[in-house]
């Protein structure tokens, strides 16, 4: 074989190299890619999750039907315009420090007499409301599957939440509820609340 055929030869040998190692290169940085995509939560029926709170959740050495740490806000479309809130504990004051507030952006529920009902008090703050009011509020989750919103701050009307959804939080026990309510006056009320056993916290 002449001194040019041999050169040739190498550099096919050696392009066909290359062209394995790019390959290999970019299959491995897909299936990374594939590895590290981030997971999406679909909404599904909140049937099991409501089960997890009156029987267990899976790592629940305390027992089913103990106290749960939750927090909510909600976004209220009103006419061309909208505005928002989140709840605190029923300690919250309008008149506390900012450092004060930010320990307090959550509230407990725990289970009633007769474990058919888990409620917890908690009260609606308004971060644009110019006079600073809060409105006393108590969530309710019934045995049944229904959930309830009682304004107590308006005459304890209450107002079951409609399109109730759940979505699977970071771990086995704890979850995000999401559900609508409307008023005529209103507007449309989209809630959402994060609920997870006190253990977990």
């Amino acid at each position: 074989m002449s001194m040019n055929m041999k050169i040739e030869a190498q550099g096919t040998r050696g392009r066909s190299f290359f062209g394995k190692g790019i390959h290999a290169l970019l299959l491995g940085s897909a299936t990374a890619a594939a590895s590290f995509a981030p997971t999406i939560a679909f909404a599904e029926d909140c049937t099991r999750y409501f089960n997890g709170v009156w029987n267990g959740f899976p790592g629940d050495t305390y027992g089913a039907g103990h106290n749960f740490y939750i927090k909510g806000s909600r976004v209220t479309a009103r006419g061309a315009s909208a505005y928002t809130s989140y709840a605190a504990a029923p300690s919250y004051r309008s008149d506390m420090t900012l450092a004060q507030k930010a320990r307090l952006d959550f509230f407990y529920a725990g289970m009633n007499a007769g474990r058919t009902v888990l409620e917890g008090a908690f009260k609606d703050v308004f971060p644009s409301r110019a006079d600073g009011a809060i409105d006393a509020t108590t969530f309710r989750i019934h045995r049944n599957g229904r959930v309830e919103l009682v304004l107590n701050a308006w005459g304890n009307v209450a107002s079951d939440l409609t399109n109730v959804q759940c979505f699977p939080g970071h771990g086995s026990s704890g979850f995000v509820l999401q559900g609508q309510s409307r008023t005529s006056s209103h507007g449309v009320n989209m809630w959402t609340f994060f609920i997870a056993p006190q253990w977990l916290i």
